[in-house]
């Protein structure tokens, strides 16, 4: 019988079979390691997300220390002993379980451009309030068009559609755009008519564009990074040589600064708080009590009241402007007053010394009627220094000269300029806060009406680096100080008074979590409100998604081995 012969098929099949398996058991290991990785790396980012809102609840905890466990604290403007690196897990023997976060703002340079990082908080009273913009365009049209065309970038039709995407009307102004305009668009949408919910939604303003808003930080970290254009070159359409612009017009504007409502003096000594008055009231009886009691000097009450009666108006009104009553009678005041002022409330030497004994008898004639209708406003403690008011007594037609009670000499200044800053408010809505000096940037700084490139330049070199350690110098614990230490004229300082203020109660800060190896980041923008206790959380914004924004050793960790920061998602080298 004929053999058939051997050909190994049935080896190479079962080779080939193997082989297959072998394949798919590879194939499979992978899939699955993949989802191991995958699960582990939700997981973590899960756990960083947790981090950084322990850190959120770590400055809600810090910010309720008082006493020696606030002095043993530190402080809130830069402290990296607190706020860099701060350890939520540990790990004996893996670094990738060694858990963290850090709280950090953005640092100024000496020439207030946004450089390098901080560890503490940012007063948002640092930025521009649109709500102050719209307010004093409310008070004075016009206004908010000068103070936002102030802003680098910002040209008059730029402002103009800012200020019609806020106001409540539907007419456009002279270079805006309202209602008709933006629901003729191919993708047609309706404008807020009301004040913005984020300072992001800027971007559906005709005109505003991201180049605009963000500047060259596309990360949004405070600075420019090797990784991001060159802040000369970022956008044609914007002259940013003097880098104001870098970081974009969301560094330099806000919606969420608050003015304290307290005196800052009685608060600071631990001893309560006191609301501040409302010097602009329309019940000036009700306002001369307050004042009463707040100031304790009745020439200081008499001369704010008589003010309002009868002073300057206008935000942006020439300092020098002072309003004349004029007689209807057409008679005038027979003589000047006498340099002292009356002891009674409501009372002021109109002429002679027989009135002056008068009055320290407690038999003065001449008062101020308050039942009329206030025809001026206060805009700022310097608007009531020096220079004299013509004004009419009550039951009397003729006119008499008042003078400031508030001299111009420094000596005086600097005993009731603090006075006057810390129990006085200009503006009864909180939210509508003005500009903290001492941490302003030169972009915030340069659009202040009235700001002089010598005053600017001024603020800016004698300024201190820590706005902690100016609010405990005497005599730069209060926005007096550019005028105490003669920096400016007293001009100069009526005209950018207006725009200052003490800091804030609202502080933000990007709180990071992360582990010290191979880890996801979580990256939160966060907004404290310090005026209650627990401060309140008013916004949270994740910025996750823009990449790290700081390198390990900005967050206080150091690696050994390859992560997510050697992929080029960010570089934080500064230029």
């Amino acid at each position: 019988m004929q053999r058939s012969p051997r050909t190994g098929t049935v080896i190479v099949l079962v080779l080939v079979v193997i082989a297959i398996l072998t394949l798919a058991a590879l194939t499979f290991s992978e899939l699955m390691l993949s989802e191991r990785r995958g699960a582990d790396f939700s997981v973590r980012k899960t756990q960083v997300r947790l981090f950084a809102e322990s850190g959120i609840e770590a400055v809600r905890m810090a910010l309720l220390l008082d006493g020696d466990d606030k002095e043993d604290f530190g402080e809130f403007y830069d402290n990296p002993d607190q706020f860099c690196g701060v350890l939520v897990t540990d790990s004996l023997t893996d670094p990738r379980d060694v858990g963290r976060f850090s709280v950090l703002a953005p640092g100024l340079d000496e020439d207030g451009l946004f450089s390098d990082v901080r560890y503490g908080l940012l007063d948002e009273s640092s930025k521009w309030n649109l709500r102050l913009v719209m307010e004093y365009e409310t008070l004075q049209p016009g206004t908010g068009r000068t103070l936002l065309t102030g802003l680098p970038g910002v040209d008059e039709t730029i402002a103009d559609a800012v200020l019609d995407w806020l106001d409540e009307d539907d007419e456009p102004r002279e270079y805006g755009y309202e209602h008709d305009y933006y629901e003729s668009l191919d993708r047609p949408y309706s404008p807020r008519n009301g004040m913005v919910a984020s300072i992001e939604e800027l971007l559906l303003v005709e005109g505003v564009t991201p180049g605009l808003l963000y500047g060259a930080d596309w990360n949004q970290n405070g600075m420019i990074d090797l990784a991001e254009p060159d802040g000369e070159t970022i956008d044609e359409d914007y002259d940013n040589s003097d880098h104001r612009l870098d970081c974009g017009l969301i560094s330099l504007l806000t919606i969420d600064s608050k003015e304290a409502d307290t005196d800052s003096a009685v608060t600071s000594s631990g001893t309560g708080s006191t609301s501040r008055v409302y010097v602009n009231a329309d019940d000036l009886t009700s306002l001369q009590s307050e004042l009463n009691t707040a100031l304790g000097n009745e020439s200081y009450v008499n001369y704010i009241l008589a003010y309002r009666l009868f002073g300057t108006t206008g935000i942006l009104a020439d300092s020098e402007e002072t309003a004349t009553l004029p007689s209807s009678q057409g008679n005038t005041a027979s003589s000047p007053p006498s340099s002292s002022q009356s002891s009674g409330s409501g009372q002021q030497n109109q002429q002679t010394g027989n009135n002056q004994e008068g009055e320290q008898n407690g038999t003065a004639s001449n008062q101020l009627d308050l039942s009329q209708t206030p025809k001026a406003r206060i805009n700022s403690p310097f608007d009531l220094i020096g220079g004299a008011l013509q004004v009419q007594y009550s039951g009397q037609t003729a006119t008499a000269t008042l003078p400031s009670p508030f001299t111009e000499d420094l000596e005086s200044m600097a005993g009731y300029l603090p006075t006057l800053i810390q129990t006085l408010k200009f503006s009864e809505n909180a939210a509508s806060a003005r500009i903290n000096i001492n941490e302003a940037s030169r972009g915030v700084l340069q659009a202040i009406p009235g700001m002089t490139d010598d005053a600017l330049e001024a603020v800016l070199t004698n300024r201190l680096p820590d706005p902690i350690d100016a609010e405990e110098t005497e005599e730069m614990a209060t926005y007096a100080w550019p005028i105490l230490l003669e920096l400016v004229d007293l001009d100069t300082m009526k005209k950018i008074g207006p725009f200052l203020s003490q800091p804030g109660t609202v502080k933000s800060a990007q709180i990071v979590g992360r582990f010290d190896s191979r880890s996801p980041v979580a990256r939160l923008k966060v907004l404290f409100d310090t005026s209650e206790q627990p401060a309140k959380i008013l916004r949270v914004t994740d910025l996750s998604d823009l990449g790290p924004g700081y390198s390990p050793d900005l967050l206080g960790v150091y690696e050994d081995s390859p992560s997510i920061f050697s992929t080029g998602i960010a570089v934080t080298e500064n230029r």
